[in-house]
This record gives C-alpha cells, sequence and structure tokens, in this order.
C-alpha cells in the first residue's frame, strides 16, 4: 500500500463542552453531522454528557479529532473553502472500531487527488482526544507493456 497521507488532531474534550453548552445540539449537527453515529460505546470514563447530544463529551471530542485527522491526510490540494464537516462521516462500531466515509465534493475531491481508502483511530485519557489518520493512495493505472 502506499500512502496517500497521514493526518493527526488532539481535541481537548473540556473545549467541546464549552462549545456545546454555547451552542447545543446545533454545533454537534454542523461539526459532526450525526453526533449519534460517533457515540462512545458505553466506554468507561464517558459520564459526562454533551447538551443535546445525548452522548458522552469525551466521544464526541474523539469524533471531532478523528475527522480533523481525516481532513489532514486527505491534504486535498483543489479544496478552497472551510472545512466540510458533514461530508466526512465517522462511525463507530459496537467494537469501538471508527470507520470513515467521504461523501459529497470531499468525496470528489478525494478521488481527483488520488486518495484510496482512510483509516481512522481515536483515543482519549482524562480531557485529551487524539486521533490518527492514514490515507492510502489510490494504485496508478498502468500501461500495459509495451510488446518486445
Amino acid at each position: 500500500m502506499t500512502i496517500h497521507g497521514v493526518g493527526v488532531d488532539v481535541a481537548d474534550a473540556r473545549r467541546i463542552q464549552r462549545l456545546l453548552e454555547r451552542g447545543g445540539e446545533a454545533v454537534a449537527l454542523r461539526w459532526l453531522g450525526d453526533p449519534g453515529t460517533c457515540g462512545g460505546g458505553g466506554r468507561e470514563g464517558d459520564q459526562a454528557q454533551a447538551p443535546g447530544a445525548g452522548l458522552p463529551v469525551r466521544a464526541l471530542a474523539e469524533c471531532f479529532a478523528a475527522k480533523e485527522a481525516v481532513w489532514k491526510a486527505l491534504a486535498l490540494p483543489d479544496w478552497a473553502g472551510h472545512v466540510p464537516w458533514p461530508w466526512i462521516d465517522i462511525r463507530r462500531d459496537r467494537s469501538g472500531v471508527l470507520t470513515v466515509t467521504l461523501s459529497g465534493p470531499v468525496a470528489a475531491a478525494a478521488e481527483r487527488a488520488g486518495a484510496g481508502h482512510v483509516d481512522v483511530a481515536a483515543h482519549s485519557r482524562g480531557h485529551v482526544a487524539i486521533a490518527f489518520a492514514v490515507v492510502a493512495r489510490l494504485s496508478a493505472r498502468r500501461s500495459p507493456a509495451p510488446a518486445p
């Protein structure tokens, strides 16, 4: 596998908590899309709930860090404008594994840039959430070798 890009991000769950207290569910929806998809899965230490979202703030901080890490790893050269949170979908399955789905203009820009499969992992301890993302490079199309 050839790597297209690597991204890392750290998010402070206390900052996420303050933003959610001021902006409520509207902030969660704007930054995270459906915040229920990033749920913490009932992990230990996730008692603080996000206002309006009903999710652990640490899980939301992990989701935010994961989206940021993915965005950095994509390194889209032709993207202008704001970070397109709704088109970077992060979901956590029952076992805690995160998956990434790109959609809309982000998926199209990623394909043009040669970005392929995206892997992301996130973890938190205390108030700090950290995420790492790796984007594979799409295989280069090769012309058939010329006949001898």
